[in-house]
């Protein structure tokens, strides 16, 4: 991928690209969809589509590249929410984002969880790291969760790894689940279950309330 992708990645042309792209992929398969379909789909001449991509490759590159600028950003924003925020709320404000981050990027996701043989190894291996960096960003604020009291967790990895996944079915649950509810609806639904679940128990053996907006 040339070096230029980098300093482009915000332009909204790419960002149409990489949607674009990313619909096909999960309609038409990887190997399925050519450049020109890609150009044809996002409305733009084959030239233009030159000006941002080489091959399809450098397409999977853009995916990795503009997932992980945005898992930089939420990662960052959730560390300075820590000093701000109780955990439960700063969880509820992280897991909202998420959610927020998921819907935007629901066909890269898709196609990231179905295709991901497509990925040469390189790929895979940042695939992973990016993966890691998200799941560390909800560990951080479920271990300050049990440390202040708030949370009862026997597996704060696991439980992260849940919490992804449940935000993840936004994605790859969509033809079932956005039959039945707004993604308003399954954003409150599933930061209620989810705080439920780790919320510490009082002596009565009661969950804390905690209100969800």
């Amino acid at each position: 991928m040339n070096n230029s992708m980098t300093a482009k990645s915000n332009s909204p042309a790419l960002e149409k690209i990489i949607k674009g792209s990313a619909t096909l992929f999960v309609s038409k398969g990887y190997k399925n969809t050519s450049v020109r379909d890609i150009a044809r789909h996002c409305g733009i001449s084959l030239g233009a589509l030159y000006h941002y991509i080489k091959s399809k490759e450098d397409i999977l590159n853009l995916f990795r590249e503009a997932t992980m600028v945005n898992i930089v950003k939420y990662t960052e924003k959730q560390t300075l929410e820590f000093g701000k925020l109780n955990p439960p709320e700063a969880l509820r404000h992280g897991i909202s984002q998420y959610i927020d981050f998921v819907d935007y990027f629901q066909d890269v996701i898709l196609f990231w969880t179905r295709d991901s043989i497509s990925l040469n190894k390189e790929q895979l291996n940042l695939l992973i790291a990016q993966e890691e960096l998200l799941s560390r960003a909800f560990e951080k604020v479920l271990e300050l969760g049990c440390s202040s009291g708030d949370f009862e967790i026997e597996n704060v990895c696991v439980t992260a790894s849940n919490i992804i996944c449940l935000c993840d079915s936004w994605a790859l649950k969509r033809w079932f689940i956005r039959k039945r509810m707004t993604l308003a609806t399954f954003k409150k639904h599933q930061i209620n279950m989810i705080l439920q679940g780790i919320l510490r128990r009082s002596d009565e053996g009661t969950k804390q309330s905690e209100e969800i907006v």
